[in-house]
């Protein structure tokens, strides 16, 4: 398998000559997340290199905001087990936030204190901002909105708002 390791390019076209023959495969965060031939949050192509053979790969690119592309060639195994680690370390972090917001809103009912909806609407922001730059939001919430993907200068916009009227009233 050979893995993108950047969920944040556009369109990704990527090409494997087999046997005098051109193959052609897309992916990126505009394209609807069911269309990926490897349903992950990064783009990730299946390819075969027979033992002792060489392939020729060749990517076109294309994305409004930053273009990295580091490539990481793995085992189905390997993938595999890089993917169950992944998920738990990111499911603990995504658990946090949600936890602080959920405690924040739970303390704004019930004290009526406006910190504590700041601090909420904060978390929230910073929750939003990691799913957008890891790729999970679009991976499992906005799989058929591709264009939730661009909304990242927006939560990053929300997060510093709520966090500086935070940091005012405590």
């Amino acid at each position: 398998l050979l893995e993108i390791d950047f969920p944040r390019l556009d369109y990704i076209d990527f090409y494997q000559v087999v046997d005098e023959k051109i193959e052609k495969k897309s992916s990126g965060n505009l394209i609807a997340f069911d269309n990926r031939e490897i349903k992950y949050r990064n783009p990730v192509f299946e390819i075969t290199i027979p033992t002792k053979k060489t392939r020729t790969f060749y990517f076109k690119f294309e994305s409004k905001t930053v273009v990295q592309f580091p490539l990481i060639l793995h085992s189905r195994q390997k993938f595999e087990e890089k993917l169950n680690k992944e998920q738990l370390l990111h499911g603990f972090h995504f658990g946090i936030l949600l936890l602080s917001t959920l405690y924040g809103i739970l303390l704004f009912r019930l004290m009526k204190d406006w910190g504590n909806l700041l601090f909420s609407l904060y978390s929230i922001s910073v929750l939003f901002i990691f799913l957008i730059l890891t790729g999970i939001g679009f991976q499992y919430l906005w799989k058929n909105n591709p264009e939730i993907n661009h909304l990242n200068s927006f939560a990053i916009f929300s997060s510093l708002v709520f966090g500086l009227q935070f940091s005012r009233i405590i």
